[in-house]
This record gives C-alpha cells, structure tokens and sequence, in this order.
C-alpha cells in the first residue's frame, strides 16, 4: 500500500512585512508559478480575457466553483485559486492584510507590486560605495578600531588600520 504525502519543494523566503526582499521574492514567486503552469492568470501578455468572478454565494448552496459552466473557465478559476494560495501562502500578515479583498491572482500581484517595487532597492542604495561619505567613515573606523580590543582587530581591512 502506497501513501501519498505532499511536500512543498519550493522553499520561497516570504515576502516580508516592509517588502525588503520584494524583488527576489517576486523572482522566485514568478518561477514558482511558471513552473506550476499558472502564471498565464497574472500575466496580462499570456491571459486571455479573465472569465467573470463567480459570486460569493450561489441559490444551489454548492461553492461557486462546484456548479457546471464553461470549461475553460473553469479551468482558469482553478488556475487562479492556485496562483492566489501560491501568493498568499509566500507573503508575511502587513501583505496579506494590504490584498485580502482581491479574488484575483492578477489582482494581487498588481497591489503587491505597486506596494513593495523599490522597496528593497532604495535600501540597497542606502549601502552604495556611492552614497557614504568616507571622510567620515575611515577617521571613525580607524576611532573604533584602536578602543577594540587586539583579538578583534584583525576582522578589519587592513587599509582602515
């Protein structure tokens, strides 16, 4: 007898609450969602015109999702709720709370995406060779490191010392 189990083999680092690692989050997002062959619900190029969002509720009392319709639409709503758990599942509680009225996967990259763009990148700019004033830096380096004690110092270049 053969038991099934499901694992998740992607290990995507969770979107965080200030979208620091928004660009690499959403590479790997994206390739996790082209791998699985859902990623055509959020791209506008590769989507075909999004099927109506069925409604919350129905007069059968069966979910939107079990009562008959067009195949391809059906296909793609399938499609989307995966592409949705996908997203939700990888992005940390402030992301989440900023999309939890969409019902579109398409929907909640665009917010994602309109949030977090520049985010991580404005902070790496902060740490640019570019940006810090060296005169400040090395005199103060140079400061911190002779109160340091001698076991420690040889963590410094040796073009500060």
């Amino acid at each position: 007898m053969s038991t099934k189990t499901t694992s998740n083999k992607y290990h995507i680092k969770k979107l965080d609450n200030e979208g620091h690692n928004y660009s690499t989050w959403a590479i790997c997002c994206q390739t996790v969602l082209e791998d699985l062959n859902i990623w055509s619900v959020i791209n506008p190029e590769l989507t075909a015109p999004v099927p109506s969002v069925p409604p919350p509720s129905s007069t059968s009392g069966k979910s939107p999702s079990a009562e008959p319709s067009n195949p391809a639409n059906t296909e793609w709503h399938k499609k989307n709720k995966k592409a949705c758990t996908v997203i939700l599942l990888s992005i940390e509680d402030t992301p989440i709370q900023i999309v939890k009225e969409k019902c579109l996967a398409k929907d909640i990259w665009k917010k994602l995406t309109e949030c977090y763009t520049g985010v991580g990148a404005h902070d790496a700019s902060i740490l640019s060779p570019a940006s810090i004033d060296s005169s400040w830096m090395i005199p103060n380096l140079w400061k911190f490191n002779s109160t340091r004690c001698m076991r420690c110092a040889p963590s410094f270049p040796t073009w500060v010392m």
